[in-house]
């Protein structure tokens, strides 16, 4: 399965067009600063930590195409509770970002299947030391 690179496109096509025009304004105000590239960083490698609890997970700054919605979901609700204007975080917002994170946790749970990447990183997350593998084995670090 592949694994996708979160994006500013993924993020921004969950609002309207009057959203994105509010948006631009914000973001062309002198001294503004895009939060959206910490934003994307940090919700892929989030939701690589819930992934690797249960599988191998992929490039750093990807998430698998099954979670692509979550992430951008989460991304999403971030990028507008970072701006000075609240009429954008709207309830519906909150409950995609709040389902992303119900799934995440499925999938941490074993209750949502993933495929496995077919570009794995060559580097995996593992347990912290004195606690117990990943991937179901008993073996103490």
């Amino acid at each position: 399965m592949p694994w996708i690179a979160l994006t500013e496109e993924h993020v921004l096509e969950g609002l309207s067009t009057v959203d994105l025009d509010a948006l631009r304004k914000i973001q062309q105000a002198p001294g503004a600063l895009d939060p959206m590239p910490g934003i994307l960083a940090r919700t892929a490698s989030e939701v690589q930590g819930y992934v690797a609890t249960r599988y191998p997970v992929g490039q750093a700054g990807t998430v698998p195409d099954q979670l692509l919605s979550a992430a951008a979901a989460i991304a999403r609700w971030r990028l507008l509770g970072s701006l000075p204007i609240r009429q954008l975080s709207t309830e519906h917002r909150k409950g995609e970002y709040d389902d992303a994170w119900s799934r995440l946790r499925d999938v941490s749970a074993g209750k949502f299947a993933l495929d496995i990447p077919t570009s794995p990183a060559t580097t995996q997350p593992g347990p912290a030391a004195g606690t117990t593998a990943a991937w179901g084995s008993t073996k103490e670090f």
